[in-house]
């Protein structure tokens, strides 16, 4: 009986049924040996997203060899690999009784794995990828494995996994939004992970440094030319994402030179956000959101504070609490609108929307039953155009459809079409 531990027993859980293989070693006295293998795998069953979905009956190849490569060096061997849509190749360097030690390395998946001058590179080209369904297995298996220590990648280990990638996918399923012709370009040099993306919704480069410590949060920096957000194709997961316990949260420094959400240009986009610890707890402090476009600066800060215990039901049941300070200024009400997807609501107009804000609960979703604030108002010079009924207002909370009958009594030879105003000003108070 196999004494398995960590994920292994999740994967070998999801592999059914049996085939038979060949394996041939050959080898002499003073040479290292030289050992092939085939399978076609026919009979096994792979319950994985694709690429590696396979049911029983249906072949997916693999074959293996480990040989002397006496044109790479002495005591050099070369080992070569094939399943299914991938290939993998490295020049090891082995000697009796130690583990052996990777002098250079590819990968590739539909693609041929072609020895790099050094370091362990890696090429992959999918037609779709979906990376929502591989999340979800290996949530479904971390959860499955819960109490049990995980088991970090040995150094042995490690040594086999690229250091630079090549990626190109079709159609990308991530955050349940699709992403169309990506293109990625990657490489890990002192302990940090730098990128340069294009695709047809995002172009520019991001950089990632882990946590200090094994689980700590790391830093996400990026600098994007353009970004645009698809629209969700079924229940979000951009809010789950953000779901995340305070203290797993990552610092972020993100630019965004265009921003398009659901059609809209949004504007330019900036974040600046850190993880930290206050008296025991956890806290993501949200130091800088600016979102700038000729209408209108909206700039904000913020931070997500929770308990530190965490358990199976922590997105639940854990106490959360999200304070939001914002203020938006405003040079044209009317183009603002119009950006939102509100036109020929208001002609001009300037002035403030401000206020402090605060709910149980993280920072995506406002719960409006323990809602607490204040708001303030104070817009000038601007003109109220005709409306027709079942439109939204303006900031949607006022109904214009009783200014639209005054606005068209006999008043067009002095107001025309709208009714222009010289201030509005209010404040609000929330309480739960």
């Amino acid at each position: 009986e196999l004494n398995l531990r960590g994920l292994a027993p999740q994967i070998l859980g999801r592999v059914s049924g049996s085939a038979p293989y060949q394996l041939s070693v050959r080898g002499a006295k003073g040479r290292l040996p030289e050992v092939t293998g085939h399978s076609d795998l026919t009979g096994l069953g792979l319950d994985f997203p694709a690429p590696f979905d396979k049911p029983v009956g249906t072949p997916m190849p693999l074959d293996l060899s480990f040989r002397p490569a006496p044109a790479e060096g002495a005591g050099l061997e070369r080992a070569d690999l094939k399943f299914g849509p991938v290939a993998a190749t490295y020049v090891l360097h082995a000697e009796p009784h130690q583990a052996p030690k990777v002098v250079r390395g590819a990968i590739g998946v539909n693609r041929p794995a072609d020895l790099p001058s050094e370091g362990v590179t890696a090429a992959v080209d999918i037609d779709r990828l979906d990376a929502d369904a591989w999340r979800a297995l290996f949530v479904q298996m971390r959860n499955a494995n819960q109490g049990v220590p995980p088991m970090p990648p040995s150094a042995t280990t490690a040594q086999f996994a690229p250091n630079r990638f090549a990626v190109h996918i079709g159609e990308l399923t991530l955050l349940k939004r699709h992403w169309d012709d990506v293109v990625v370009g990657a490489s890990h040099a002192d302990n940090k992970w730098q990128a340069n993306v294009a695709s047809s919704q995002v172009s520019g480069h991001l950089s990632w440094l882990p946590g200090a410590t094994r689980g700590s949060p790391g830093t996400l920096q990026a600098r994007l030319a353009r970004l645009v957000i698809p629209s969700a194709t079924e229940q979000d997961l951009l809010g789950q994402a953000m779901a995340q316990p305070a203290q797993n949260m990552p610092s972020i420094d993100l630019i965004v030179n265009e921003l398009i959400v659901r059609g809209r240009d949004i504007g330019r986009l900036e974040v600046d956000a850190h993880n930290f610890d206050e008296d025991g707890v956890p806290v993501w402090q949200l130091d800088k959101l600016d979102i700038s476009n000729p209408a209108a600066t909206f700039t904000a800060t913020a931070n997500w504070r929770t308990a530190r215990d965490f358990g199976a039901t922590s997105d639940e049941d854990s106490p959360r609490r999200t304070a939001l300070d914002f203020k938006l200024d405003v040079k044209d009400a009317g183009a603002l609108l119009e950006r939102a997807g509100q036109p020929h609501t208001l002609k001009a107009g300037q002035g403030t929307l401000s206020g402090k804000l605060a709910w149980r609960g993280g920072p995506t979703r406002i719960d409006f039953a323990t809602l607490n604030g204040n708001l303030a108002v104070d817009l000038r010079h601007g003109e109220i155009l005709k409306v027709h009924p079942g439109v939204a207002t303006l900031l949607g909370v006022l109904s214009l459809q009783s200014l639209e009958r005054v606005a068209t009594l006999n008043f067009h030879d002095v107001i025309g079409e709208g009714l222009p105003f010289e201030s509005v000003t209010g404040t609000a108070q929330i309480a739960d």
